[in-house]
């Protein structure tokens, strides 16, 4: 971390509302080893050997996010409080795979066109998800570098491409635009990642819509009020205790905890090297503001919030945006 993202990390665990709604919210791993095994062919990688390493390393994360509300530091870690490699494998397959069909069930109803570009696709398993139901002629993935794994490289056209620097030139959009005019695009947890919290998505949002796109569809975690996140999860299974803790916060305390689960999951549980802070999470109002600014209209947030049986269930909510 740089110097300014560990203060803002410290500023988020100083809140100590905030990480008390976070260790709630992360408690849902308690259930998650089970889930992993019974319901992904997968499963059976978790280490049945030392069941009780699991449980282990995850109350040590607990216990250090406790020690840093009164002054710990992150480099308080034990170094044996880390989940194995086979958890660790059984637990992304088991989220890959949750979370992919539980977004093309959420989403595929607001996809428009016969393309579909894939901003910050990954290793490309949603992209490839959507192409398998056969909702798009032509599946597009773009990423800053390229991590598909092997089955996506066969069969998924990709371009590395950093939308989030500036405006690109008509001649550099040219041979995307022919893929994707007339689609859907879709940015899945991707614009509050960016280094730049302020310019990164307006950038992004501009390219896409120089690309021809047709419709946008964003899935980012929200602070939301009382009032609209009852009239949101009407109907919708959610983590009850954990929405209830959120709910409770005010939208800068909801915007601390949402940094927290956002650092646990990618940096403590699923190791990755970078993560920039602090995180460019917005309300529904502040991306409504940007879509208008970059030349698209908000026509729909869909709650995806909260959802049971996942790693760590988050305020998710779909933006659905049109030029």
């Amino acid at each position: 971390m740089t110097d300014s993202e560990l203060h803002h990390f410290r500023e988020c665990l100083a809140d100590r509302h905030a990480c008390a709604c976070f260790l709630k919210i992360a408690a849902s791993l308690d259930g998650l080893t089970a889930s992993v095994t019974s319901n992904h062919p997968r499963g059976s990688l978790i280490l049945d050997d030392q069941p009780n390493l699991v449980r282990r390393c995850h109350d040590e994360w607990r216990r250090l996010v406790a020690r840093a509300i009164d002054g710990g530091r992150l480099e308080d870690l034990p170094q044996d409080a880390r989940w194995p490699a086979a958890y660790l494998d059984s637990l992304q397959a088991f989220v890959r795979y949750r979370g992919n069909a539980w977004r093309l069930r959420q989403l595929k109803s607001w996809m428009r066109g016969q393309a579909l570009l894939d901003y910050g696709c990954g290793n490309g398993e949603f992209a490839m998800q959507m192409w398998g139901a056969g909702l798009f002629d032509r599946v597009l993935g773009i990423d800053v570098e390229d991590t598909r794994h092997e089955m996506a490289r066969a069969v998924l056209p990709f371009a590395k491409v950093d939308f989030a620097g500036a405006a690109l030139a008509a001649e550099e959009l040219q041979p995307l635009r022919r893929l994707a005019e007339g689609g859907t695009g879709t940015l899945l947890h991707v614009l509050h990642h960016l280094h730049d919290r302020i310019a990164g998505p307006r950038h992004v949002l501009e390219n896409l819509g120089a690309l021809g796109l047709e419709r946008i569809v964003i899935v980012e975690d929200v602070p939301v009020g009382l009032d609209e996140y009852k009239r949101m999860t009407c109907g919708i299974d959610v983590c009850v205790e954990a929405l209830a803790s959120y709910l409770e916060l005010a939208e800068e305390g909801q915007l601390h905890s949402l940094a927290l689960c956002d650092f646990f999951f990618n940096v403590l549980l699923l190791g990755a090297d970078t993560m920039p802070l602090p995180c460019g999470f917005r309300s529904i109002a502040g991306w409504k503001q940007v879509l208008r600014e970059t030349g698209w209209k908000l026509t729909a947030a869909i709650p995806l919030c909260f959802p049971r049986g996942y790693a760590l269930p988050s305020a998710y909510c779909a933006l659905i945006a049109d030029r």
